[in-house]
């Protein structure tokens, strides 16, 4: 972020006297919005006032005209109302989940402030990190009861969850796999994180030394590595929610390394991180190394070509390829209202659903690069 779009988030953080709880989903909003788009902002006071009245459309706060927000932030309602539009259009997607999120508390009191499950993060943050590897010492039926309790969480409710995890908890105190679902049900990220190195560290205590030896390179292989690599991952993924794109790279980097043969599909997170960010000497060498032609693979070999050589003769080609292989995402891309409010749990192949993942990874080139996205709206 700049100076310029941090005056912005300044401006608004000092301004707003309604929002204190949701200034983390805020931050989150005017980060994603910079990185889609990388606004060239002339005057901060018409976006901090714009994201004023975002903030209380989304989060359900007191009633505000735009002239009200106009004239607290000294602006024309004509830059505010322009705000708010291009903010709104850029993040609907995290603007929606907010929003449902915001009314499912209003209804729900009890689903943002579960007691229960701030008792467990407590117990979990209170807890040591054990020194071996705690599955050797339960019984088969507690294997048994740990492997159906993890079967099933698929579908079931935010309290069935927190059940789910407390009854996982008494169990095995100390399992990566729980620990990684505590994580994405807890709201605040320093505890999402701190949660996620526990589990990390119980996942390496975990695996015998000289496995991580042995096995470097494989260690998919071996059962008792596997909550540790998810446990990584899941670490990786925070850090890109939080904007640690470097942080996420080398730990990205590490599973690779750690398991060659990919189980974990690491490399579909980690090459628009390199392209996005402008290690392409890395992307290069990974698009090197993938061996399928799928449509994931053929959009980042015509992005890739147009970061290194522009608009050329090979990058359209290779663009036309992609938008032949699946002409769904060129859809999407150019009708952001077509787009899916959430990214389904599975995708097929060379369909919409497919389309939907494609663009989520790949709109911060279509938002960058105004030429770019062009090209895909002039192929026939």
């Amino acid at each position: 972020m700049n100076h310029a779009q941090q005056t912005v988030l300044t401006l608004f953080q000092q301004k707003q006297l309604d929002y204190d709880n949701h200034m983390e989903e805020m931050t989150h909003l005017w980060n994603d919005y910079c990185q889609r788009t990388s606004p060239d902002i002339k005057e901060p006071a018409c976006f901090a006032a714009g994201l004023e009245y975002l903030a209380s459309k989304t989060f359900l706060g007191p009633k505000l005209s735009q002239k009200a927000c106009a004239e607290k932030y000294g602006v024309s309602i004509h830059k505010v109302s322009q705000a708010y539009r291009q903010l709104s259009d850029t993040v609907n997607d995290l603007i929606s989940s907010y929003w449902r999120a915001t009314v499912d508390g209003r209804f729900n009191p009890s689903l943002s402030h579960s007691k229960k499950l701030d008792d467990l993060i407590n117990h979990i943050l209170a807890v040591s990190t054990y020194p071996g590897n705690f599955s050797m010492e339960l019984s088969q039926d507690q294997h048994f009861m740990l492997a159906e309790l993890f079967s099933n969480f698929y579908g079931t409710s935010f309290f069935e969850k927190v059940e789910l995890c407390w009854e996982l908890f008494e169990i095995h105190p100390y399992h990566p796999d729980l620990y990684i679902i505590v994580a994405e049900l807890a709201q605040h990220n320093h505890v999402k994180k701190r949660i996620l190195t526990k589990a990390m560290i119980n996942g390496e205590n975990a695996i015998e030394p000289f496995i991580m030896t042995d096995l470097m390179g494989e260690l998919w292989m071996e059962i008792d590595a596997r909550p540790y690599l998810r446990a990584k991952a899941a670490y990786a993924e925070q850090l890109v929610n939080e904007y640690d794109f470097d942080g996420a790279i080398l730990h990205y980097r590490e599973l690779m390394r750690l398991n060659e043969e990919d189980n974990q599909g690491i490399w579909y997170k980690l090459l628009p991180l390199y392209l996005e960010h402008g290690y392409r000497t890395e992307a290069r060498a990974l698009l090197d190394d993938l061996q399928e032609a799928d449509t994931f693979i053929l959009f980042y070999e015509a992005i890739y070509a147009y970061l290194e050589e522009g608009m050329t003769g090979k990058t359209k080609t290779l663009l036309q390829k992609a938008d032949h292989h699946n002409p769904h995402v060129k859809d999407l891309v150019l009708y952001p209202k077509k787009r899916p409010d959430e990214l389904s749990d599975y995708y097929g192949v060379r369909d919409k659903t497919e389309a939907a993942v494609v663009v989520s990874d790949t709109l911060w080139a279509w938002n960058q690069h105004k030429e770019l996205t062009q090209a895909l709206r002039d192929l026939q």
